[in-house]
């Protein structure tokens, strides 16, 4: 037998979806800036190997010209990376990941109330069934000479305590 979802539980799914789609643009975005991040970090790295070669002496003059358009294409890509980097942390899905924590928790408390909810009515039964069962043993106390209830049962002391003094005990 399937369940109909709660109002929490929609909730909840329709949440995780924007969640999801929100978490992919942010992965988007980060991939871009990653991109950037590659191609300014592979001309880095060329611009070392042209050094580690012009410091042995061993460069040529189109090394020391594709120096030059390699700081170009570096300083040309760092605007964009930072810029792609500033999109990519706008877009962390934070108010969506909070949001998600929070349709989570109201689920948790749907379920909890609903668990209170049904062992609550569960001890009205077994109390209505205790009391019928006093009933009957008070009356079956009279025909044998007793007047009160006391004479035909007395609450235990686990009883007593939660009735009385609102103090419920392991009993397991």
């Amino acid at each position: 037998m399937t369940t109909k979802p709660t109002p929490a539980q929609l909730e909840l799914a329709r949440i995780q979806r924007e969640y999801e789609e929100a978490t992919k643009c942010h992965r988007g975005a980060v991939g871009e800036a990653q991109k950037v991040r590659a191609r300014i970090n592979e001309a880095q790295q060329r611009q070392a190997e042209i050094t580690a070669r012009r410091v042995a002496g061993e460069s040529s003059d189109e090394e020391r010209a594709e120096f030059i358009l390699l700081q170009r294409d570096i300083e040309a890509l760092e605007p964009l990376a930072k810029e792609a980097e500033a999109r990519a942390a706008e877009l962390q899905p934070t108010r969506e990941e909070a949001a998600v924590q929070a349709a989570q928790g109201a689920v948790k408390r749907e379920h909890d109330q609903a668990a209170f909810h049904a062992l609550s009515d569960r001890l009205q039964a077994l109390e209505e069934a205790f009391c019928r069962c006093l009933a009957q043993t008070h009356e079956a106390g009279r025909k044998i000479g007793h007047v009160s209830l006391a004479a035909s049962w007395r609450p235990s002391k686990m009883l007593r305590a939660a009735v009385a003094d609102g103090v419920v005990r392991d009993w397991s």
